[in-house]
């Protein structure tokens, strides 16, 4: 299922979140702060919109356990062979996985003001 958010602005971030309601409060917080969002509940359907190359995607926020074929791990791998200068934040309820070393990691629940000063911080330019 896509969840997604039609914005206008060309710069981007894509959040990658399965559970609705925790995917429209971070948009919210984001958009809040100035900072637009498209939203999924798929690794694939954002991996999808992605390769079209339409948005100027700028950070991808995903959730490590995802609905779908792939999980926020491998989804995170595979961008970084695709899309080696994005930058990927990876979360989960769960303490840190076997997440790759280079990878931001934020452990849930996620105080809003450390999860906007995470996206800031690391979204390319």
């Amino acid at each position: 299922m896509k969840i997604q958010d039609c914005s206008a602005d060309d710069r981007v971030i894509l959040i990658v979140e399965d559970e609705a309601t925790l995917a429209f409060l971070i948009q919210l917080v984001m958009e809040e702060v100035g900072i637009s969002a498209l939203m999924f509940g798929a690794a694939e359907d954002a991996l999808e919109v992605l390769r079209q190359g339409k948005h100027n995607v700028q950070l991808i926020l995903t959730d490590v356990n995802l609905a779908g074929e792939m999980n926020g791990v491998g989804f995170s791998v595979l961008l970084a062979c695709e899309f080696p200068a994005l930058p990927v934040i990876l979360m989960s309820a769960v303490p840190q996985l076997d997440a790759p070393v280079d990878r931001l990691f934020l452990q849930k629940p996620i105080a809003m003001d450390a999860l906007i000063s995470a996206v800031k911080s690391n979204m390319a330019e």
